[in-house]
């Protein structure tokens, strides 16, 4: 996050009704919108499938 700030960009953290609103007019399935550590608070997370790649922005 330092790296940003460095580029004068501001970054917080969002209120979960500003993230929903993200979602209006989709029907959300269980367990709806919750934060990560509650979506397998039931059951147990599927097995990692390995490290994730992102292509650098351009």
């Amino acid at each position: 996050m330092y790296d940003y700030c460095l580029g004068g960009i501001t970054l917080r953290p969002r209120t979960r009704d500003e993230v929903a609103r993200f979602f209006d007019g989709l029907d959300a399935v269980e367990p709806g919108l919750v934060r990560a550590p509650d979506r397998y608070r039931d059951t147990t997370a599927p097995p990692a499938s390995g490290r994730v790649r992102a292509p650098p922005y351009p």
